[in-house]
């Protein structure tokens, strides 16, 4: 919000002007107080003098007296409808309250009456528009205006930018923040989002080379001293490269921590921005550096927001108040896992608060509604409003859904907010956080030894852990250019690592008819340049296809037609795996030694079809090749999946575990 700015004495009117004028002393005085009495007087002898009005809105700012300035602001644009710095201050106050959509009404009077100069005024207007929900559109278009009339604006420009990215138009994003560093090469903001903008592009190369000058500009940028210090490419070109930067990333956080210990109020926006949740994704037992990286975040979280980080004493129950957490209480991935275990908790013994903080709300959204006792959206909301409703809301039992996939998660959960807490596998690695005591897994998916792979006590529910409902099904189609057989893999890019691209080489050679489809790949990306260059080492380009995300009905179709669906050995499928067996789609996995490579494992052994799960990645190949060339078989195993979905959908076993949980760990602690 831009600082209000006091404006001279025009001499429009004889009454009231010596009153104004003893105002402006007082307030030069540092006498904010006298100086809205001399306001008050002033507009007592000359109703109509819009300086008074607009003077006496600008100390009760400062005083906190928001509602009678807005309203001292509109009574100057009354008495002079052209009063450029009465819209200007009245917007900022507005939106500083949050109420960004009247904000915008009010600069938009402003440009229409003329009374704001229209670079600046379009330049507020972008930077008002970009923190509405779904308001980046209007936000680029005002921004584009206002370069229009003066493009040397380098705010405007890495603005821009900023908003550009956050709309993942990352070529736009990366020519407007150039712009920006050219024309203010001493703006750390814009070389630190030039060098986010390199990140999500894969381009570490460049994107470190920003960071540097950011800190050179701005040492105590906690944002840009963690991403320079842990920053991990999303994919990886070999297998050594892999282990060049974890080793890289391992030294870096030693480093990193120290400074944030030494830092805490710069390092909390550093750790407020990212998650290291690509470290997950190299396919290793990352328990030692989650845990060292949950010390430095409970200690910089605890001395910042002190009001947050004191134990809690149990409250009075039953009934049971147990809370759930999380930006995605919608269609996504965690969304969809978790609703069954607030739909089948029993209503009686517990109350269930749910606090959605995305933006996106859907018809998953409304069966978390439905089935809470009480239900709060909080899009947009800092740490600060949703930790306070948490804690109001007096839980024995707060559990986060995902942990490591938002920032905003990791600095709550690193409070203490609730007697007990835990985590969900949404993100299924250990959190490394002391602050949360559990953590909810699978029976069927963890391996026995996997207590040592998480800082939390482990809790395995029966089965796969889930009460899942499976979708509602299309008829099977194949899109464009497809032909069967296909083997079909649905994992984001970051999922395959370079040690398993033979695995593919392998499977198409042997199979010569067959099309290896990945589903996931957005076009013209440098991520999906990277890893067509993989695949090109190891299979002809005419063997696979990439397609980009598909709308959730096509990629349902898509699975009804294919031939097997390829699990992915560094990062098996969950929720896909789910999706694809509701589709009567053979699942072939080989599981690994830790619980996040072990999806699909738990879920087949829990439907009771193991007969494609592999032992090593030959039998996994061969698997995939008796499925493509003996029908008989594959019919055989379809049969069987069909038979035994029962086990594994809509199962209320793991929601009354769940529940014996909740008593046991409320009655331990209480």
């Amino acid at each position: 919000m831009v600082g209000s700015q006091f404006s001279p004495v025009y001499a429009q009117q004889e009454e009231g002007m010596n009153a104004l004028q003893a105002g402006l002393s007082r307030v030069q005085a540092g006498d904010l107080t006298g100086g809205a009495a001399a306001f008050r007087e002033a507009i007592a002898q000359s109703p109509d003098l819009a300086e008074a009005h607009y003077n006496l809105g600008n100390v009760l700012v400062p005083l906190g007296q928001i509602e009678e300035a807005i309203a001292a602001y509109i009574e100057a644009i009354r008495c002079e409808p052209t009063f450029g710095d009465a819209y200007w201050n009245l917007a900022n106050v507005y939106w500083g309250q949050g109420a960004a959509i009247t904000a915008r009404v009010w600069v938009e009077r402003g440009l229409a009456k003329g009374s704001l100069t229209p670079a600046v005024g379009y330049g507020l207007l972008g930077d008002i528009c970009a923190t509405e929900p779904d308001g980046e559109e209007r936000a680029i278009a005002a921004y584009t205006q206002a370069l229009q009339i003066n493009p040397g604006n380098g705010v405007v420009w890495r603005n821009l930018g900023i908003v550009q990215a956050r709309r993942g138009h990352h070529e736009a994003a990366l020519q407007a923040l150039a712009q920006a560093t050219a024309l203010q090469p001493a703006d750390s903001e814009a070389w630190f989002h030039l060098g986010a903008v390199y990140s999500d592009r894969n381009e570490l190369a460049k994107a470190l080379p920003c960071w540097e000058r950011a800190i050179a500009l701005n040492p105590l940028d906690g944002r840009a001293r963690r991403q320079h210090a842990l920053a991990l490419p999303i994919v990886y070109e070999t297998e050594a490269e892999v282990q060049r930067w974890r080793q890289r990333y391992t030294e870096n956080l030693m480093e990193f921590g120290e400074w944030a210990r030494q830092h805490p109020t710069a390092a909390l926006p550093g750790i407020a921005f990212a998650t290291n949740f690509l470290l997950s994704y190299q396919g290793q037992d990352d328990r030692p550096l989650q845990r060292a990286y949950g010390d430095v975040v409970r200690d910089v979280v605890s001395r910042v927001i002190p009001q947050f980080s004191q134990p809690l004493a149990m409250p009075p129950g039953p009934p049971w108040r147990v809370g759930y957490v999380s930006r995605h209480l919608y269609g996504h991935t965690v969304g969809k896992l978790a609703v069954g275990w607030v739909e089948g908790t029993d209503p009686v013994a517990f109350q269930v608060f749910c606090y959605h903080a995305g933006t996106i709300q859907d018809e998953i959204t409304d069966r978390f509604r439905q089935s809470s006792h009480r239900f709060y959206h909080l899009p947009g909301r800092q740490w600060e409003d949703i930790a306070a409703q948490i804690r109001q809301d007096d839980l024995h039992i707060l559990v986060y859904l995902d942990v490591g996939m938002d920032p905003l998660m990791t600095v709550l959960a690193a409070m203490r907010l609730a007697p007990i807490q835990g985590v969900g596998w949404g993100h299924p690695v250990t959190t490394g956080l002391p602050t949360l005591d559990f953590f909810l897994s699978s029976r069927a998916k963890e391996p026995p030894d996997g207590d040592r792979h998480y800082r939390e006590t482990l809790v395995r529910l029966p089965g796969i852990g889930l009460y899942y409902r499976p979708p509602l099904l299309p008829p099977p189609a194949l899109p464009a250019g497809l032909r069967p057989p296909v083997l079909l893999s649905c994992q984001s890019p970051f999922k395959y690592l370079p040690q398993d691209d033979a695995l593919w080489g392998e499977m198409v050679a042997r199979l010569p008819h067959a099309q290896l489809v990945f589903v996931g790949f957005a076009p013209h990306s440098p991520i999906t340049a990277t890893f067509q260059q993989r695949l090109n080492r190891v299979m002809s380009s005419d063997r696979y296809r990439l397609l980009p995300s598909l709308p959730h009905w096509e990629y349902l179709a898509l699975n009804r037609a294919a031939t097997v669906f390829l699990d992915v050995p560094a990062w098996s499928g969950g929720h896909t795996v789910l999706e694809a067996i509701a589709c009567g789609l053979p699942v072939v996995t080989w599981p690994g030694a830790l619980m996040r490579q072990r999806h699909a494992y738990g879920i087949l052994q829990t439907l009771g079809v193991t007969d494609t799960v592999a032992g090593d990645p030959a039998d996994y190949v061969a698997k995939v090749v008796r499925l493509v060339t003996d029908p008989a078989y594959r019919t055989q195993i379809q049969s069987q999946m069909v038979a035994n979905a029962h086990r594994l959908y809509n199962n209320p076993d793991c929601v009354a575990a769940l529940e014996d949980f909740y008593r046991r760990a409320i009655a331990s602690t209480g």
